[in-house]
């Protein structure tokens, strides 16, 4: 059983996500079950926060090893986030917590077991490979390169990675105002709008945006099998063929596909 939050009347406000993110505190939610390898106390706050490094495997599942940090070439710690596995397919206003390690691939070959909200079963009732390639996305509502992103980029290649086992894991920071943390309402109007199909959650106390640059959108690329950061750029990656690659091809936001590409076949070598 998956655990769910369903958000009443102020939809979780950002005062009592902190609370609960400090652990001092109750949001005024009501508890749905559990599941997805976290336990929550009824009605009460988050166990240890959302959007916090949290020690690995302690409110996921298995985890990489250290030592952990945020820029290139480090393992990044076992984040946890609330929002939705696949808000096309969810119910909206019943929030969910994801962990990175929901997204780790220590063999490069593993499969989503029966009963997990990952697993999508295919007509054979066979369940989803686990990422060989994970782009995690940093948005805002504010922003209109985000929104662009959203609309005419990200669509198409979750598309196309999909099956090819590469995800994609939104992180809304921002909601209509510069500095002013995403809440769940934020997301269920992004993700609406966007129809996002892929993991989308929220960081209210902003604990990953030191991964990013200060400019939004910011695109991270991560190898699964280690949870190693291999790219991080501020803005679009862009495809080889753009316009704007043609004098610079070697430039990060020009390569950034290409190297998903050889993340997904295990032939990246760095660089």
């Amino acid at each position: 059983m998956q655990h769910l939050i369903r958000d009443k009347g102020a939809i979780l406000g950002t005062a009592a996500l902190l609370a609960g993110l400090l652990g001092c505190g109750a949001a005024d939610d009501e508890t749905l079950g559990a599941g997805a390898g976290t336990p929550l106390v009824k009605g009460g706050a988050f166990d240890a926060g959302q959007g916090q490094p949290e020690l690995p495997g302690a409110l996921g599942g298995a985890y990489a090893p250290g030592p952990y940090g945020f820029s290139k070439g480090t393992v990044l710690p076992d984040f946890q986030f609330i929002g939705y596995y696949n808000y096309v397919t969810a119910q909206p206003g019943y929030y969910v917590f994801v962990h990175l390690s929901d997204f780790y691939n220590p063999t490069g070959a593993e499969i989503y077991a029966p009963g997990s909200p990952y697993c999508q079963p295919d007509e054979g009732g066979n369940c989803r490979p686990k990422p060989k390639a994970l782009l995690i996305n940093m948005s805002a509502l504010w922003c209109p390169v985000c929104q662009q992103e959203a609309q005419y980029v990200t669509p198409g290649k979750y598309k196309h990675y999909e099956p090819l086992a590469g995800e994609f894991l939104l992180v809304l920071i921002d909601g209509n105002t510069p500095g002013k943390a995403a809440v769940p309402k934020d997301l269920d109007k992004w993700d609406k709008k966007y129809k996002v199909d892929f993991p989308s959650t929220i960081d209210p106390a902003g604990k990953v945006g030191v991964m990013f640059p200060p400019s939004l959108p910011g695109n991270m690329l991560v190898d699964p099998r280690t949870m190693t950061i291999l790219e991080v750029i501020e803005g679009l990656p862009l495809d080889p063929d753009d316009p704007a690659c043609k004098s610079s091809p070697m430039d990060k936001h020009c390569t950034f596909w290409e190297k998903f590409d050889k993340v997904i076949e295990g032939t990246y070598g760095g660089g």
